[in-house]
């Protein structure tokens, strides 16, 4: 029973205690009122989904939206620290969220507002499918809850932008959503949000089915990396920075929530360029 209890601590999903629940439901209630009004982006969670959470499980649904597809939402809590969630999330050169996903900085581009070509090498007879993003921090929410909400959401940029796109590559008419990490209970509730229109001879739901499916292993991928995230976010790694631009230290991150910098009366480190 113990060494089980550590492997799954060390994944940064240990089960959590009976008192979290509250706490949790609690501590949300406090940070969507904070953050309303300069997210761009903020769920709901019922009374169950947040017992839920509580417990360690997944939450996953999928809810319409105006304006196109239907968005899949998914969140899971984990006392892992903002800034390791960040890290993990951001560090697309030494790690790969979806298979078969080829990706391209384009010029301009800066930690902050960063512009990215992607194509997804789909098994013949499909053709690839490719878009261009633009993906952008949101330092209003994070300064109008003093740190406790980080925000980084994308929509599609001008295809013009991409740089070397493939010439048989359908463009997909739709992709946008959003990264969340939520001050909570001790720990950081990561929620993860996306619409997509992959386009071609798919229905329209194809993508929107396929991510409910998979969504769950996403997310319990970032914390498994996560949790060992400061190992490779060594002093040699280029930097990440905060929504507000300051810097997480490489050699310097801290796993555990509460430990990272951003919240009113902890220290920030050097600000952004």
């Amino acid at each position: 029973m113990i060494p089980a209890l550590l492997f799954a601590a060390a994944l940064g999903f240990a089960a959590a205690p009976a008192p979290l629940g509250p706490a949790l439901a609690q501590d949300w209630a406090a940070r969507a009122a904070a953050a309303r009004g300069s997210a761009g982006y903020l769920p709901s969670f019922s009374a169950d989904e947040l017992a839920r959470l509580a417990r360690g499980d997944t939450v996953r649904r999928r809810e319409a939206a105006p304006g196109g597809a239907d968005r899949v939402v998914a969140a899971v809590f984990t006392p892992l620290s903002r800034d390791a969630l960040w890290v993990t999330i951001q560090d697309d050169k030494h790690d790969k969220l979806v298979a078969g996903l080829v990706e391209a900085e384009t010029p301009g581009s800066t930690p902050a507002d960063k512009l990215l070509y992607q194509r997804l090498d789909l098994p013949w007879p499909f053709e690839d499918r490719q878009w261009v993003i633009r993906i952008r921090n949101n330092p209003r929410v994070y300064a109008a809850t003093a740190g406790r909400v980080w925000e980084r959401s994308w929509t599609l940029a001008d295809p013009a932008l991409a740089p070397n796109p493939s010439p048989d590559g359908v463009w997909v008419p739709q992709n946008d959503g959003t990264w969340l990490l939520v001050e909570a209970a001790g720990g950081t509730v990561l929620i993860y949000e996306v619409r997509t229109v992959i386009g071609g001879a798919f229905p329209d739901d194809t993508a929107t089915r396929w991510s409910l499916v998979t969504v769950e292993g996403m997310l319990r991928h970032i914390l498994a990396r996560a949790g060992g995230i400061d190992a490779h976010y060594g002093a040699g790694h280029a930097p990440f920075y905060r929504p507000d631009g300051s810097t997480i230290p490489p050699g310097g991150l801290r796993r555990a929530a509460g430990q990272e910098g951003g919240v009113a009366g902890e220290t920030l480190v050097s600000p952004a360029p």
